[in-house]
């Protein structure tokens, strides 16, 4: 410091001349090569201003009116910032007390009154004690310091419930509840950031003040922060629409487990508060609802924690939270736990990272799951029956497709052949070993029946339904079963395996004690290829004991 301000004084003095004394400039601009041309009014003595009024001529248009310190910084007085808020209006910042520099962090720190006022002098936050630091780009007294932010513990009344600058949407905290004001608003700030819990309190028309919203900020987290809100229970009677929209989707839920108090237009997101996880807000995402308005995944912020929770829909209306599906835990943007549930137990093989590490967890025990498998045989035989259904659909239809008009004789045979084929494509025996796949088979025949028996030359509307279009319906049916019956008798593979903690390979068909390419996938998404191989070779060498 000493060896700058050294250099800072020469120029100076080259400047304007070898002077002890003090001197008194009105509206004079000061220059030194390389640095801003700041306009000063009031007392300096060596190219340093000791008391006065510069205007630095930065874009925050920073202006500050009082004494400085001996290297020519503020020291005590009024400092004035402007800047932009997201709607466009010009806001200003006024900061009224002591201001100390910091050499070696190139910061200035201020104690004392704020004032936020915007165009037509309106108050939009304000307190008596405050606090405040900006750092300075390059530390030079002709040099203004960056915006001003807040720094540590603050408590400051707020009139407005947006009044950060544009494009910086958390410098200061958006009260999220459509009331009005004043605010109080009581919380930390690290790094020009709000961090950790904020308290956000208003005042009854009673005259009693309680706390009506809180806040949770942590900028640990890589990509957007954990910032969430909720409001504080007994504070709110109807769900509150955040944003443009006028209505917003169904959502049912049991009024004993859930509580909903808003939902924000722009994310797609129900907020809700819930005993059963105190100090945490659930969000509900609109694209996990069913038609019914019910929902099975749901994302818990508690502090530092986030969790990505999937339950039972049955469980949650009998007044249960039963984690069914997809669970991960991730602390300030780590992944700390996954597992698959069934019915409020984990299953199969998961991920936890604790102090030694992270590593692939058994959940279950090992048994006979080589027995317990459906046969591999069942899947070739389901490819079997739907390749004989589509081939004979092909051949019934290849002698009508070419005529522009099916008489009514024909579309009797085509029929027939039809339904004939849907009696003679019976269910497999083996069909039973997997619970649904029989009724999956079941129901096709009665939607293709249907579709066969009710097919009309005229619709009502006089138009002719073409074999062509009959066809591609059929086809649609099939390929739909197909695809059903697939994914029963692989999720019931992957269910048996998982009971006994192992994954299912179903290129070979068995069950292995390694995870499978989902698991590996979330563990590479969260942790690298090199430690998730290691995990892997961990795990089925503990496993082998």
């Amino acid at each position: 410091m000493i060896k700058q301000l050294s250099s800072i004084l020469w120029g100076c003095l080259l400047v304007f001349g070898i002077s002890g004394c003090a001197h008194h400039a009105e509206q004079r601009r000061f220059s030194a090569e390389g640095q801003p041309s700041p306009v000063f009014s009031g007392e300096y003595r060596g190219g340093l201003f000791r008391q006065g009024t510069v205007t630095y001529g930065d874009k925050l248009n920073t202006v500050f009116s009082g004494k400085f310190n001996e290297a020519g910084f503020p020291l005590r007085g009024e400092l004035r910032q402007s800047y932009q808020d997201g709607q466009g209006g010009r806001l200003q910042l006024l900061l009224t007390g002591d201001f100390s520099l910091d050499p070696e962090e190139n910061e200035l720190r201020f104690a004392g009154g704020f004032v936020i006022l915007d165009a037509e002098q309106r108050i939009l936050a304000s307190a008596e004690d405050s606090h405040w630091a900006a750092a300075y780009g390059e530390l030079h007294h002709f040099r203004a310091p960056q915006r001003m932010t807040m720094a540590g513990e603050n408590t400051y009344t707020q009139y407005r419930r947006d009044i950060s600058p544009a494009g910086v949407g958390h410098a200061f905290v958006k009260i999220r509840r459509p009331l009005s004001g004043p605010f109080e608003v009581d919380l930390r700030y690290q790094a020009g950031l709000p961090r950790g819990i904020v308290k956000i309190s208003t005042t009854s028309s009673e005259g009693r003040q309680y706390v009506v919203e809180r806040q949770y900020f942590n900028f640990q987290i890589a990509g957007e922060p954990v910032h969430y809100f909720y409001y504080e229970p007994g504070s709110f009677t109807e769900v509150d629409i955040l944003g443009d929209c006028k209505i917003m989707p169904n959502l049912t839920a049991p009024q004993a487990l859930l509580s909903v108090y808003a939902y924000d237009c722009d994310k797609a997101v129900f907020y809700a508060l819930s005993e059963d996880f105190p100090a945490s807000v659930l969000a509900i995402a609109a694209a996990d609802l069913d038609n019914s308005g019910a929902f099975h995944r749901f994302t818990l912020y508690h502090h530092g924690e986030v969790s990505q929770v999937e339950i039972s829909v049955d469980a949650l209306y009998e007044g249960q939270w039963l984690r069914h599906g997809d669970v991960s835990q991730l602390h300030y943007g780590d992944l700390r736990f996954y597992a698959r549930y069934l019915l409020g137990t984990p299953i199969g093989i998961g991920i936890q990272v604790d102090d030694e590490g992270p590593k692939y967890i058994r959940f279950g025990e090992l048994g006979a799951e080589a027995e317990m498998l459906p046969s591999a045989e069942l899947y070739d035989r389901i490819n079997g029956r739907y390749e004989w259904q589509v081939t004979r659909l092909n051949k019934h239809f290849s002698a009508v497709l070419g005529s522009s008009i099916v008489s009514a004789d024909a579309l009797a045979t085509l029929k027939e052949a039809l339904l004939a084929d849907l009696s003679e494509n019976k269910a497999i025996a083996q069909d039973g070993q997997v619970p649904g796949l029989s009724e999956l088979w079941q129901s096709w025949q009665r939607q293709s029946r249907a579709r066969i028996i009710t097919w009309q030359r005229h619709s009502a509307g006089g138009q002719e339904k073409t074999p062509a279009s009959m066809q591609l319906k059929l086809k649609a049916d099939i390929d739909k079963w197909l695809a059903q019956s697939q994914k029963l008798l692989l999720d019931e593979a992957e269910r048996r395996c998982e009971l006994n903690g192992q994954s299912f390979n179903s290129d070979v068909w068995q069950c292995e004690n390694r995870p499978d390419a989902r698991l590996a996938a979330v563990c590479v998404s969260y942790l690298s290829k090199s430690a998730c191989a290691k995990m892997a070779g961990e795990f089925a060498a503990s496993a082998a004991q």
